[in-house]
C-alpha cells in the first residue's frame, strides 16, 4: 500500500493507493452516515455496490455516462435526492467514476449546506493520476467548460488499480498519455522507464504521476502561477484537438514544419500566443511536436516513444528549468535573451 499525504493545512487528506482498497473501503473512507454516491452507466455497478456495503444509509445515483451530465440541472437534481433522503452536514457525498463524477459529485458537496464531505474512488487512469485530486469541482454552463464551480479538497482518496482491468484500450491510453506528458516534462527517471519498458508497473506510474500533481497542488491549490503544469498541459491538450481536427499525423515534422502547420488553424495559434507568453517560439513549437507525438498513442499499439524522447530533449533549451514547476515572468525574459541566436537559426 501506498499512501501520499496532501499538505494542505486545514485542507489536507490522504491518497491511497493500493490492490483491493476497494474491498476494504471502510478502513479509508467515514462511512458510517448518510451517504450520496454518484456514479455513472460506464462504470461496473459492483464498484458503487461494493462502497454501498459499508454504508450506515446508502443513496446511489447511477447517471448516463458523459460530459452532458456536468450541467445544472444534474447537479440540481442530485441535490434534492439530498433534500429528500434529509441529508445534513454530517454526511458525506462519494464519487464512483472518472473525471465527470469526480467534478459533479465533488462540486454537489461542496454546496449542500455551504459543505459536506466528498470523498472520491476514481475508476479511469486518468482520473486516478489527475483529476481526483486537487479540488478542482464544476459543471458546465452556458456552453462554456467547468465555468460554474470550486476548490474544494476531498477528505480523502481512493485508488485501487485493479478497477482498471475494465477500461476499454483507448480510455487506457488516455490516461497513459496524460502521465506520459507528465513524465516528459517533470520527471525524466520515470520518462525514461517508461520508454524502455511501455509496461511499467501501473502501479508505479500512478504513484509517480500523483506525486507530480501533489507537489504543484501543495505549492499553489488554486492554480494561480503564470506557467504551471496544467497550463502547459492544456497547451498540449489544444494542439492535440487541432491535429485531431485535421487528421494529420507526421512525427518527423521540424520545428518550421509544425509552425507552417499550426498556422493553419488560425484558432490555435491565438491560444498557443496567448497561454504561452512564457515560452520562446522554439519551445513553443516543441512543445506541439511533443503534443503530435503524443497524440500518435491514441488508440494505436505502436507507439514512438524514441519520437517523444526526442521532443522532449528539443524542448529543453525553451526553458531556464525545464523542470520547475512555474515559469516565471524574469526568468522568460533571460531565456529569451540567450535563445535569440538560437531561433535565429531555425
Amino acid at each position: 500500500m501506498s499512501v501520499l499525504h496532501m499538505e494542505l493545512g486545514a485542507n489536507s487528506y490522504d491518497i491511497t493507493v493500493e490492490r483491493g482498497a476497494l474491498n476494504r473501503a471502510d478502513e479509508f473512507l467515514k462511512l458510517d452516515r448518510r451517504v450520496l454516491i454518484v456514479t455513472d452507466d460506464g462504470v461496473p455497478k459492483e464498484y458503487a455496490e461494493k462502497i454501498a456495503s459499508f454504508c450506515a444509509e446508502p443513496h446511489i445515483v447511477t447517471l448516463p455516462m458523459g460530459e452532458q451530465n456536468k450541467c445544472m440541472k444534474t447537479y440540481s437534481d442530485l441535490l434534492e435526492v439530498m433534500v429528500k433522503n434529509e441529508f445534513d452536514r454530517n454526511d458525506c457525498v462519494v464519487a464512483v467514476g472518472g473525471g465527470v463524477m469526480g467534478d459533479l459529485a465533488g462540486f454537489v458537496a461542496s454546496t449542500y449546506m455551504r459543505g459536506v464531505d466528498f470523498y472520491n474512488v476514481p475508476t479511469t487512469l486518468l482520473s486516478q493520476i489527475d483529476s481526483s485530486i486537487g479540488g478542482k469541482v464544476a459543471v458546465d454552463f452556458a456552453g462554456y467548460k467547468n465555468l460554474v464551480g470550486a476548490f474544494y479538497q476531498p477528505k480523502a482518496v481512493l485508488i485501487d488499480p485493479n478497477v482498471l482491468s475494465t477500461l476499454s484500450s483507448r480510455q487506457f491510453a488516455c490516461g497513459m498519455a496524460e502521465a506520459v506528458k507528465m513524465f516528459a516534462t517533470f520527471n525524466a527517471k520515470m520518462f525514461e522507464a517508461v520508454e524502455k519498458n511501455p509496461d511499467e508497473d501501473i502501479d508505479k506510474i500512478i504513484i509517480e504521476a500523483l506525486k507530480i500533481k501533489r507537489d504543484v497542488v501543495e505549492k499553489d491549490e488554486k492554480d494561480t502561477r503564470k506557467m504551471s503544469i496544467e497550463t502547459m498541459k492544456a497547451q498540449i491538450a489544444k494542439a492535440f484537438e487541432i491535429q485531431r481536427k485535421r487528421g494529420v499525423y507526421n512525427s518527423h515534422m521540424n520545428p518550421q514544419q509544425i509552425e507552417e502547420y499550426c498556422k493553419l488553424d488560425k484558432e490555435g495559434q491565438e491560444y498557443l500566443d496567448r497561454e504561452s507568453e512564457n515560452l520562446t517560439v522554439r519551445g513553443k513549437n516543441n512543445l506541439l511536436k511533443l503534443s503530435l507525438t503524443i497524440a500518435n498513442m491514441d488508440g494505436r499499439e505502436d507507439i514512438r516513444l524514441n519520437d517523444l524522447k526526442e521532443a522532449r530533449e528539443l524542448s529543453a533549451p525553451a526553458f531556464e528549468k525545464p523542470n520547475q514547476f512555474a515559469y516565471q515572468p524574469e526568468e522568460a525574459k533571460k531565456v529569451s535573451e540567450k535563445s535569440v541566436e538560437a531561433e535565429a537559426k531555425l
